[in-house]
């Protein structure tokens, strides 16, 4: 059956309508597309599904937006990657993880920064640009970063005595 309108075409179906396509289905659209669904949508894809959008992608959820992947999920940027979150964001590998709130960043354990192989061992040879003065010596004995001194005292400086001068 092929059928040609000129003009408007408008259906209002009283009940369900229900469609089986035993092969393949292609639309055309030459303008917009809208759709309003005022129940719930559910969709099950047996295959892959492949998007390709030449503008912007927004979406807007008022509820919760839960993704889960079977193996990997990847996020590529040819610019940059925001993650904005008014209360907390937390990142979870395993049992370790980080969070971060507002005013603080957690970890389940020991933080190491920085590439966890060894060295070759071998100074660096590094010179000030011409110019430029040395700093100063400080006017107590730089001491090790220690995070449970840091914890104690509520600061990530640590000052000499335990922050009592």
């Amino acid at each position: 059956m092929n059928v040609h309108i000129q003009h408007d075409s408008h259906t209002h179906v009283q009940q369900d309508v229900k469609q089986r396509i035993d092969q393949h289905r292609f639309t055309d659209i030459q303008g917009d597309d809208h759709l309003h669904i005022k129940g719930t949508h559910k969709a099950q894809i047996e295959g892959d599904i492949s998007e390709q959008v030449l503008g912007s992608y927004h979406q807007q959820i008022n509820g919760a937006l839960v993704s889960e992947s079977g193996q990997e999920t990847h996020i590529t940027s040819q610019g940059k990657v925001v993650i904005d979150a008014a209360t907390e964001i937390t990142l979870k590998v395993g049992g370790s993880f980080v969070r971060v709130t507002p005013g603080n960043v957690f970890t389940s354990g020991n933080v190491a920064i920085g590439d966890s192989a060894g060295g070759s061992g071998q100074a660096v040879g590094i010179q000030l640009p011409d110019g430029v003065d040395p700093f100063a010596t400080p006017p107590y004995p730089i001491k090790p970063y220690c995070a449970m001194q840091a914890q104690a005292t509520g600061s990530w400086v640590i000052k000499p005595n335990g922050g009592n001068q």
